[in-house]
């Protein structure tokens, strides 16, 4: 194994650097655990810094639910799969190591502006040698952790907001980010169609009423302005937009309803004649597949809470578009935190 380099910690850096001239923060051993929903959590260290807090968290994973996780999805394949974005979707929810949370930092009483936040993941099933990345390694090595284990590498910066840096006590708040669930598919003609589905998470009945469905296109090239090399492609325009009520009704952020077919991929154009496509990894990360047209066009409730979706940009418009329903829920509970707390005398 590689002798491990010095461990340096910046404000700006998250694990990977920092911004030149930085000053590197003093670290002040803390070691605390904890548990939130029986899973094991510690912060090894915090760090002042001149601009503000940093945090360390490192989250024990145990190996057997890395195992089932790849065993269950079949990641560790030499055959190389084609995952639908539905699928993609419930990998990303099922993965052990993929915990997303927001963290709220009180500094004697005073809350600080949370300002950026990462992390890497060690994952103990690989092969020696290919075991995460190298942060994720040195994260290992410097906070003592079991490499037989899985394990969630956090840090999270927060902005001072006074000049007074004394530190008598900290309290941290943790939020976990809500993971979405996939729901029911139904397809829409017209728009004069109702949908009864069961809500994934609460259980509980719900209609779905299409008030409209109607034809849309959005303006030509409309990245030219901004990225001339994009200038000679055609890009897809057409689309079908989704009026629609619920019943009971549920929030934007609650659920959202996009299509199940991804977008056409632009095409190049030579002396104003198409030509012939470009691969779709260049155009998803411009256009980013089927969530990322219904984010742009998804234009929130009107005051009679009517619903809008729209489908994926292709050339030509569709009679019928495949939806599909994404619920979100917050499966953890909120937890508190001491992390610093001043005895009284």
């Amino acid at each position: 194994m590689a002798k491990q380099q010095e461990w340096k910690v910046y404000y700006s850096g998250n694990f990977w650097g920092h911004d030149k001239g930085e000053r590197r923060c003093r670290e002040i051993v803390i070691e605390k655990s904890f548990e939130w929903e029986e899973q094991k959590w510690r912060i090894p260290s915090i760090y002042i810094c001149p601009k503000g807090l940093v945090i360390d968290f490192c989250v024990e994973v145990p190996a057997k639910e890395v195992r089932d996780f790849i065993k269950r999805w079949y990641l560790q394949s030499e055959v190389g799969h084609d995952y639908t974005d539905e699928e993609y979707q419930q990998i990303e929810a099922d993965n052990p190591l993929g915990l997303h949370i927001r963290p709220t930092a009180y500094v004697n009483g005073k809350k600080l502006k949370t300002d950026h936040g990462s992390s890497v993941s060690w994952n103990p099933c690989l092969t020696d040698g290919m075991s995460g990345e190298m942060e994720a390694r040195e994260a290992l090595e410097y906070y003592r952790c079991d490499p037989a284990k899985g394990w969630i590498f956090m840090r999270y910066a927060f902005r001072w907001e006074t000049r007074n840096r004394a530190i008598h006590e900290i309290k941290l708040t943790l939020k976990q980010d809500p993971m979405s669930v996939a729901g029911p598919h139904f397809c829409t003609e017209s728009g004069d169609e109702c949908f009864e589905f069961i809500h994934p998470v609460t259980a509980k009945k719900h209609r779905l009423t299409v008030t409209a469905f109607e034809q849309g296109e959005l303006p030509d090239n409309p990245l030219s302005d901004h990225y001339r090399e994009w200038e000679n492609m055609e890009w897809p325009r057409k689309y079908m937009q989704m009026q629609y009520t619920l019943d009971p009704d549920l929030s934007n952020k609650e659920v959202s309803v996009v299509d199940c077919v991804r977008c056409d991929q632009p095409r190049e154009k030579v002396s104003g004649e198409i030509v012939g496509g470009i691969g779709a990894a260049a155009s998803v990360s411009v256009i980013g597949g089927a969530d990322g047209p219904v984010s742009v066009f998804v234009c929130g409730k009107s005051a009679k809470s009517t619903h809008l979706a729209c489908s994926s940009p292709r050339f030509e418009w569709v009679d019928k578009v495949e939806w599909r329903m994404i619920f979100n829920q917050t499966a953890r509970k909120e937890k508190e935190i001491w992390v610093v707390k001043e005895e009284p005398a």
